[in-house]
């Protein structure tokens, strides 16, 4: 584990990795969880703005998103747990989206309708 100079975890050096494997093999011991606590707030947010502005399906990017991770929660209304199993299970794919996934994951149907993006 790598520590900066006021003794919190550094996570730097995950964050330009060409997947999300080795943030989520760091995180998942940390029981990291904060855009599954943040997840109903978002949902929130985007009926609120549906209902008020009367559109199906907003379009939501996701500005610093640490690979997706919010988008993939919402979109395809994953849990941390799904991500983490699917990661980092070997020989996983790092795409969230796939079809297959899609359409075995339980919660796909609770997402909040919205076209959410990355990067």
């Amino acid at each position: 584990m790598r520590f900066d100079v006021t003794g919190k975890v550094s996570l730097a050096h995950l964050y330009d990795q060409p997947d999300p494997r080795a943030y989520f093999r760091v995180l998942q011991p940390l029981d990291y969880g904060v855009p599954q606590q943040a997840k109903p707030y978002f949902a929130k947010i985007i009926t609120e703005y549906r209902e008020s502005r009367h559109v199906a399906a907003p379009k939501v990017l996701d500005i610093g998103c640490s690979y997706g991770i919010n988008a993939a929660l919402l979109k395809y209304g994953a849990t941390m747990d799904e991500l983490y199993a699917r990661l980092l299970r070997p020989g996983s794919s790092t795409t969230w989206c796939t079809p297959t996934w899609r359409s075995t994951n339980p919660h796909r149907d609770s997402a909040p309708s919205s076209r959410v993006r990355t990067w």
